[in-house]
């Protein structure tokens, strides 16, 4: 009854995250993808220069209120998310840590709906995205090309951002995107020619439960994930790997 009603308040690197489980229908997160990313970020990227950043998919909005606040440089950050709940949690969670910091921002601006590059006339230094990336099973597949799914499911937002890198990334701009072993073969078959793909994470990635109980409670799609080798059954439970990356211009 308290996941579902309940509030959600998650403390990490300076970032205060509050979501309200009757407020923000729908919102998805924080999760240990969405910390995971954050960390990768505080580690490696506060002290280079980003004057424009992007968070495709931002649900809390912890990642975009991460940036907002830690990279001193930024000028305009932006966020887009298919659920109105996510959006207005987002910009609740970023104007309230901007506060907290006592910094503003020189423009920003959320976009609700479906991923469209060409909402953006220019281009980004930092592009971060946690997409779906559980494909769905055989049967549903033409439900997946024709439009977007459920937040956990459904890999045509990791194709759609990949074949929009070199509208959406500055000259300089790189992408930090979460994989998971259920989605890695998707993302090396889908990279665009002269852009590179580095891990973003030195130990290569996490092994972490597998927890989506909308998979979980059907078992023809849990076992085509399982017959593909995407999950391990270990210990009586299902198992992933989240890896994380870099993609950006091959110099």
């Amino acid at each position: 009854s308290f996941l579902t009603s309940g509030h959600k308040i998650v403390i990490q690197n300076g970032i205060v995250t509050h979501v309200d489980r009757d407020l923000d229908r729908n919102v998805f997160g924080p999760t240990i993808d969405t910390l995971f990313l954050s960390d990768i970020l505080s580690e490696s990227l506060w002290p280079k220069e980003v004057a424009r950043a992007l968070e495709i998919g931002s649900g809390s909005g912890h990642v975009i209120a991460s940036i907002a606040c830690n990279i001193q440089s930024i000028d305009q950050c932006a966020s887009v998310d298919i659920s109105a709940s996510a959006t207005s949690c987002t910009w609740r969670n970023l104007t309230a840590n901007l506060r907290l910091k006592r910094k503003t921002l020189l423009r920003n601006y959320g976009v609700i709906g479906p991923f469209d590059a060409d909402v953006f006339r220019e281009p980004f230094d930092l592009v971060v995205c946690n997409p779906p990336y559980i494909p769905l099973p055989p049967d549903r597949m033409e439900i997946d090309q024709l439009y977007y799914s459920e937040a956990v499911s459904g890999t045509r937002l990791i194709v759609d951002v990949l074949k929009s890198l070199n509208f959406l990334l500055s000259k300089q701009g790189r992408l930090l995107m979460m994989v998971s072993s259920t989605s890695q073969t998707l993302v090396d078959d889908s990279m665009p020619e002269r852009f590179l793909i580095t891990p973003a994470y030195e130990g290569g990635g996490l092994f972490v439960p597998f927890d989506v109980e909308a998979v979980l409670m059907q078992p023809a799609w849990l076992g085509h994930l399982e017959k593909s080798g995407a999950l391990m059954y270990k210990d009586g439970v299902y198992w992933h790997y989240l890896r994380p990356v870099w993609i950006g211009r091959a110099q």
